[in-house]
């Protein structure tokens, strides 16, 4: 297969999980610590992220969900049986900019499977879960 067959069959619109229209391919140069490239993809609609592992098959490494709660930004992502809740204090651009300055409020382990999000977090009721965090964190 050519290059840029390889890269058309590997980069189309991932379908996002809450909308299910498609999350658009926002290239960035990333590569997670063991050096497996990383495809990162983003749902306008619902902010909501996914990171794939082509190299395993279109593996979703990684879901998030990102919201403003009083002017801050802050992102819920699941990942290998890890939930993280993180303020960004210098939000990215998606496929342009990476986000800066992350720093982690909770960080919670579960038994689901690989980028599974917490199914009553959504891209609706987002603000209210993470404001009840805040509050007690």
């Amino acid at each position: 297969m050519s290059e840029a067959a390889d890269f058309q069959k590997y980069h189309q619109p991932w379908p996002c999980k809450f909308c299910g229209r498609p999350a658009s391919y926002v290239p960035l140069n990333m590569s997670t610590s063991g050096g497996v490239s990383v495809d990162i993809y983003f749902c306008h609609n619902c902010r909501a992220e996914y990171m794939l592992s082509f190299r395993k098959d279109g593996e979703t490494i990684s879901t998030s969900l990102y919201t403003e709660v009083n002017g801050e930004t802050y992102r819920w992502t699941a990942s290998f049986g890890f939930y993280q809740f993180q303020h960004i204090k210098h939000p990215g651009t998606p496929g342009l900019v990476k986000n800066e300055g992350i720093s982690q409020i909770k960080g919670l382990f579960f038994n689901g499977n690989k980028g599974d999000i917490i199914p009553d977090i959504t891209p609706e009721n987002i603000n209210e879960k993470l404001r009840t965090y805040l509050l007690f964190s």
